[in-house]
């Protein structure tokens, strides 16, 4: 992938304050746009359902009635896959391999559907994933707040089809880029005031997604009670009526499948975590192949460390500067809750990075229209190329390999350490 191309990928002209620079020029949006769409298909394409097919075959073993195959222990997938793949590919699927960590609710509540043919399911995820480029597009249009032009909305157009995690995404049928897109409109409800909304919204998303169950920290930091209340509402309401009717045997496999699988490291190149990146440097792992998840004493220190590094600072800075929590500076304070969360876990997915997507886009827009400092523009440029792209023909076994291997990771880092800054001068600023 280019590297020029994410350093063009916000430069929108609006009112806000600061010295505007001189718009681009409409043909390098045209390039970026011919550019974005050639890398997004080149990722996409062709379409795979690895990610999506184990969900379709929980949803079908539900309707068989088969519950204590729906997980798979570490321990006992050999046996797992051996019983599970024939039951995969009579539904039409193809690239099976991957265990179900959603909760059993998802399950049974697409098992009316679960008989439909793979393809299917693949085509209208597929759909989906392309209607939320759109999406993610709106979502930085609205959190940058520059007129909704047409001009404006195909930079940002350009910017969403540059992102790697989300062609990639959409190539594994992923349904990350949902969640992720369901998230911001609860936090866009939460920047509205709009707390019931909000708190409802984002307590679905932390009923899916377990790890998202950490972004309640921003409407508890912010004291939006009334949107905590609402979240924790939807996550008990939800959780209790799964269990009251699906029944409690079929929780504690998930149980016992969530946590191990927390306690666990994937060395994969696809794990952009800190922990992650940290055993393909510290460990013999093959960079190349998905291998199974691991854990020993030094490496639970490790993530000890990296959690005290990590998650702890950004929850104090958090804290330290709650009173520069604005409208104006909204996309900070939740960017930088989400980037420590995603650095911080053991195990953190390349697509996971859509959830940052918007401020990215915020991020430049920024820096770019505000002309304050050139060092910070150029930081911010040079996370959104290691943040956007993936430069996975650099990665090989060699110690230089390994090192590139965690380039997202970088993005990630860079963009979490420029909120932080935004965070504070928020506060200072008030």
């Amino acid at each position: 992938m280019s590297s020029h191309c994410a350093a063009h990928c916000a430069p929108l002209s609006s009112g806000s304050s600061g010295t505007l620079v001189k718009r681009p020029p409409d043909w390098l949006l045209a390039i970026l746009l011919v550019t974005g769409v050639y890398l997004w298909q080149r990722t996409a394409f062709p379409l795979w359902m690895i990610d999506l097919l184990p969900i379709q075959l929980a949803a079908h073993q539900w309707e068989q009635g088969d519950i204590e195959n729906i997980y798979a222990p570490v321990a006992k997938f050999d046996e797992w896959y051996k019983t599970c793949e024939p039951q995969a590919l009579s539904l039409g699927g193809e690239g099976f391999g991957n265990p179900y960590f959603y909760p059993p609710f998802v399950a049974a509540s697409l098992a009316p559907v679960s008989s439909a043919h793979a393809l299917v399911w693949r085509n209208v995820l597929f759909s989906i994933n392309v209607l939320l480029i759109f999406v993610n597009a709106w979502f930085v249009l609205c959190l940058t707040g520059a007129e909704r032009t047409r001009r404006n909305i195909l930079w940002c157009l350009a910017f969403a089809l540059l992102c790697f995690p989300l062609s990639r995404a959409t190539k594994l049928g992923q349904i990350v880029p949902l969640l992720a897109a369901v998230t911001w409109l609860g936090l866009l409800w939460l920047r509205s005031e709009k707390q019931r909304l909000a708190g409802i919204t984002l307590g679905v998303v932390a009923a899916v997604k377990l790890f998202p169950v950490g972004f309640l920290i921003l409407p508890a930091l912010t004291r939006r009670w009334k949107t905590l209340l609402f979240a924790g509402i939807a996550v008990i309401a939800i959780a209790s009526l799964s269990i009251l009717v699906l029944g409690l045997r079929v929780h504690e496999l998930f149980w016992q499948a969530v946590t191990e699988f927390r306690t666990l490291v994937y060395a994969f190149q696809g794990n952009q975590s800190l922990t992650g990146w940290y055993v393909r440097l510290a460990y013999e792992f093959p960079l190349l192949n998905f291998n199974v998840p691991f854990s020993d004493e030094q490496l639970d220190l490790a993530k000890l460390i990296i959690l005290a590094l990590v998650a702890l600072p950004t929850v104090v800075w958090l804290f330290v500067y709650r009173a520069g929590y604005s409208r104006g500076s909204f996309p900070a304070f939740a960017g930088v809750l989400m980037a420590g969360i995603m650095l911080a876990m053991s195990n953190s997915w390349e697509h996971y990075w859509l959830w940052l997507l918007p401020v990215l886009g915020w991020a430049i827009h920024e820096e770019w229209t505000h002309n304050e400092s050139h060092f910070r523009l150029y930081w911010i440029l040079i996370a959104s190329f290691f943040f956007l792209m993936k430069l996975t023909r650099f990665y090989t076994e060699s110690d230089p390999g390994r090192i590139i291997s965690g380039s997202q990771t970088v993005g990630m880092i860079m963009l979490w350490l420029w909120l932080f800054y935004r965070v504070r001068r928020a506060a200072l600023s008030e």
